[in-house]
């Protein structure tokens, strides 16, 4: 394994070798831990003409956000109401360890997300409340977390937890309105 710290090598040096086997032993491993229906998919990025339309971007990000994938699995909001119905309608009994990784992710990304809005649109107030209501999500995202930290207890904590799964889903769904507008 090559260590590298964030931020240590400087946009447009070159990356860290890997050889190739390892690269498809991560691609594959992160195809299994997200559910993915292929097995590899590898992006690459090649130059091309730069745009200042942002519009097909806020189109994506809200399609993507409001849950409208169509190449994969149901992402954004679908998936957080999915989610809280089922915590609800199987309470204690219902497995958080499948969707642990993916709350995980989600404090890290959509804290991310509220930095890199505020940051690059600093004079943007719908991005200003995009960002608030990611970081609303975020905040719901991790009560989860430590609520679920032992596992769902009883159908009071299930109820609560639904309900964080909700206005996450809330907040999720506002800002998917903002990307959709901003992409008309």
């Amino acid at each position: 394994m090559t260590p590298c710290t964030p931020g240590e090598r400087a946009p447009g040096n070159p990356g860290l070798y890997v050889p190739d086997a390892r690269l498809l032993q991560a691609v594959e491993s992160q195809a299994r831990r997200l559910s993915y229906p292929w097995r590899y998919s590898l992006t690459v990025f090649a130059a091309g003409p730069q745009s200042t339309d942002l519009r097909p971007v806020w189109q994506r990000l809200a399609q993507a956000t409001l849950g409208g994938n169509p190449y994969g699995p149901a992402t954004g909001v679908a998936v957080l109401e999915k989610a809280a119905a089922e915590v609800e309608r199987r309470g204690a009994g219902y497995e958080v360890a499948p969707i642990r990784t993916g709350l995980e992710a989600a404090v890290r990304f959509r804290r991310d997300d509220a930095r890199y809005l505020r940051k690059q649109f600093p004079a943007e107030a719908d991005l200003a409340r995009g960002a608030d209501l990611f970081d609303r999500a975020t905040g719901r995202y991790q009560a989860i977390l430590d609520a679920v930290a032992d596992g769902i207890g009883d159908p009071a904590e299930a109820r609560q937890i639904a309900g964080w799964l909700r206005e996450a889903a809330a907040a999720e769904r506002a800002v998917g309105q903002i990307f959709q507008a901003l992409g008309q």
